[in-house]
């Protein structure tokens, strides 16, 4: 008889362990993101080049500049186990969220893959041509509409997959082979200005005058000159300039102003920032913009454990950033590659008074 109820004991606790560990392994509907890899975009000591530049003279840099990651567990199809959930919450420097707040409900795991690869290329396309573009190399592209919002003043007019072959404007014309070139006719026409869009569809060639609309920065400021509102996918690039990445595993967007910055200094004379070590995020558009990405804590707490001092946030992302600054870090807001270049070589200088910190932009907003 005591026998039976020691026999009951122990299999009540075998059970109860063999439940409280498939609880504990379960998977979760959140996700857990923490401070990601921290990658040698271009500097002295990098080991591998994840930029390779061929057809054009090339300078060595002590500048050291870092790319930014977010390192997560849990997928849009399967959130983070309860034991990860739980080490996320007792760990100050690691976030719980749901799986609904970063992936739409009927996007699976390959999707999510999927659409990472895209971005990462897209983002290493966009600032291969704003570099090159920047320092006066020719480029050529084909501009294709990939979305056209029913808000946008070309609804109606422009489709997905018109591919653009000119703009014109008054006495001003722009090519559709050179971002640049077709988007400076825009910078340089009032909102509200009849123009001319030149399209291919369906093999053929035709033409559209669409009214434009404002012009916004990615920090949301009005901006001279106007817009189509429309949606574009860079095809088949052209240029004098060859230029390879060699990144693996790491998918999105928001290495982009990093990858632009570490083209154009290994293109330029000197070290763009001196000895620094500067680390950043952003995506890049074609119009230099810099946009907001996810994670920026989580990037920042990343550099500083790399010992790194100076990081660059979008503009976007200052609210995300005020607050969350790691100890010792020195932040400083860009809205636009023109910025970013003027901030690292002002690093490089020590002369950075005049670089705007996401605190004070809080406060002139």
């Amino acid at each position: 008889m005591i026998v039976g109820v020691k026999n009951r004991q122990t299999l009540s606790l075998l059970l109860f362990v063999v439940i409280a560990v498939m609880v504990m392994v379960m998977p979760t509907a959140f996700l857990l993101e923490m401070p990601g890899r921290v990658l040698e975009v271009s500097g002295p000591g990098t080991n591998e080049d994840i930029i390779s530049i061929d057809g054009a003279q090339t300078y060595p840099s002590d500048t050291t500049l870092y790319m930014t990651t977010v390192a997560s567990s849990g997928s849009a199809s399967m959130g983070a186990t309860s034991v990860e959930i739980v080490g996320g919450i007792l760990n100050p420097q690691w976030q719980v969220l749901p799986v609904r707040a970063a992936y739409p409900e009927k996007i699976s795991s390959e999707d999510q893959k999927e659409r990472g690869v895209l971005q990462m290329e897209n983002s290493q396309s966009s600032a291969e041509i704003i570099a090159l573009e920047k320092l006066g190399h020719t480029v050529t592209m084909t501009l294709t509409v990939s979305t056209v919002p029913e808000d946008s003043p070309a609804f109606g007019k422009l489709k997905e997959g018109d591919i653009l072959r000119s703009i014109t404007s008054g006495d001003e014309k722009g090519k559709g082979s050179s971002y640049i070139d077709f988007v400076s006719v825009l910078d340089r026409t009032p909102v509200g200005t009849d123009v001319t869009v030149a399209y291919e569809r369906d093999g053929k060639e035709e033409e559209t005058v669409i009214k434009t609309g404002k012009n916004e920065g990615a920090d949301g400021q009005a901006l001279p000159g106007s817009r189509l509102g429309i949606g574009l996918t860079i095809g088949d690039v052209k240029s004098d300039v060859t230029i390879d990445f060699s990144l693996e595993d790491v998918g999105g967007p928001s290495a982009g102003t990093m990858f632009a910055l570490g083209i154009y200094d290994e293109l330029t004379k000197g070290s763009l920032g001196g000895k620094a070590s500067i680390a950043g995020t952003g995506t890049i558009s074609l119009n230099g913009d810099v946009g907001k990405i996810g994670g920026i804590e989580h990037k920042m707490r990343g550099a500083a454990d790399m010992g790194v001092e100076y990081f660059l946030a979008p503009a976007a992302n200052c609210d995300d950033v005020a607050g969350n600054v790691p100890k010792g870090m020195h932040v400083y807001m860009i809205a636009t590659f023109d910025d970013a270049i003027e901030a690292v070589e002002a690093i490089g200088n020590g002369k950075t008074e005049n670089l705007t910190t996401c605190e004070s932009y809080i406060l002139k907003k």
